[in-house]
């Protein structure tokens, strides 16, 4: 059991939407039963902002989320003051690859959350495609066409989003360059409700 107000968010956590009403469901099963799935957390690296224990180099009685946020997040929303974790042993990009990890198996990200937690891999810890693939148990292709969509600007991923596009469609739109062409082309994909293959006929034709 750890305190609440000791647990510090992972800054690699992959997934930015949390919505209120799932958030509210969960803490209502947690007022039921409990929290029935430990959250994960982990010694934050020596050296890292607070106070230090002064013998193992960690910070006194803190502990950085690795798993969990959604659980973290309902158990404040019900006011709990300690919740019960599992503490691993893992540096900051084995922690970041874990949240990436919980997510993806999950299915809790959508596909540009997904691509952008994969994209910070590369840039903040310096993996490559290949080794991130090795990590996540899956192909180097698989990460270049996750990775391919981050191409695509704000305003189109929340039409895709909006419109429940999947992610074939996305890269399928990557076909046409122009922007405001790209626009009317999800717009008129959304509104005749086209799969896959209708989609990428229709866009090789433009």
């Amino acid at each position: 059991k750890i305190e609440v107000e000791k647990i510090m968010p992972n800054p690699s956590q992959p997934r930015r939407a949390f919505g209120d009403e799932a958030t509210a469901r969960l803490a209502d099963s947690i007022r039921q039963y409990g929290i029935l799935q430990p959250l994960t957390v982990r010694r934050p690296d020596p050296g890292c902002d607070g106070q230090n224990d002064g013998e193992s180099g960690y910070t006194d009685g803190i502990y950085e989320l690795v798993a969990g946020e959604r659980r973290l997040r309902a158990a404040k929303l019900l006011g709990l003051t300690h919740v019960p974790c599992i503490i691993i042993e893992a540096d900051s990009v084995r922690s970041a690859e874990l949240a990436i990890i919980e997510n993806i198996q999950r299915e809790n990200l959508n596909m540009f959350e997904q691509a952008g937690a994969i994209a910070s891999l590369i840039d903040i810890y310096s993996l490559t495609q290949e080794q991130i693939a090795k990590r996540l148990s899956t192909s180097q292709s698989y990460i270049a066409n996750k990775l391919r969509i981050l191409r695509l600007t704000s305003e189109e991923r929340y039409l895709i989003l909006s419109n429940n596009l999947t992610e074939r469609h996305a890269r399928a739109l990557l076909k046409i360059s122009d922007g405001e062409l790209r626009r009317q082309a999800i717009m008129h994909i959304s509104q005749k409700g086209m799969n896959v293959a209708a989609a990428e006929e229709y866009i090789d034709k433009l």
